[in-house]
Formats: structure tokens, sequence, C-alpha cells
């Protein structure tokens, strides 16, 4: 099954690997830089899975996240984060 997957990493390396797995896997991938086009293109794509980057200009993957639930938005989310304390990790889960 191809899935329609929006990839938000503003490391331009990490986001052409994750791309090209991705599509080796036969999905199609849409690939943004920040949290703000993350957000745009999420509403207007609608797609099957968001891929995110924590930390990231304009809108960080968090918020982002805290968005999307609050506009009802129940596409399922994969955080990307070099972040490593509980603390961090909890709060991803907690969105």
């Amino acid at each position: 099954m191809c899935a329609n997957i929006v990839v938000a990493e503003d490391d331009a390396k990490q986001a052409e690997l994750v791309r090209r797995y991705l599509e080796h896997e036969g999905h199609a991938v849409t690939v943004v830089e920040d949290g703000r086009t993350a957000l745009e293109t999420v509403r207007h794509q609608e797609p099957d899975l968001v891929v995110l980057d924590v930390m990231m200009p304009g809108a960080d993957g968090l918020d982002v996240v805290r968005i999307l639930r609050a506009e009802r938005r129940e596409v399922p989310v994969l955080m990307l984060t070099a972040r490593s304390t509980e603390d961090d990790l909890l709060l991803g889960l907690d969105l």
C-alpha cells in the first residue's frame, strides 16, 4: 500500500535519507523544512503519516503536533529528535 507521507526536517541530509528510504518502499513523500510549512502541507494534503523533526525553525515539531491535535487532526506522527532526556520523551508521548 502506498502512503502519502509528509517529512518535516530542516537538516537536508536527514530529510534526503528519510525521503529516499520511504520512496524506495513505494510511498509518496513531500519534504518540508520548517514547522509552518509542515502545518500548511498537512492541512492541504491530509497525509497518511507525518514525520516531524522536533527542533525546526518557524514552529518546532511539538508545536506542530499541538496545533494539529487542537484542529482535531488525527494523522499519525513519528517524531525525530536528538533530544534524549526522559522529560523530552514523555512530552512527545503526551501529545
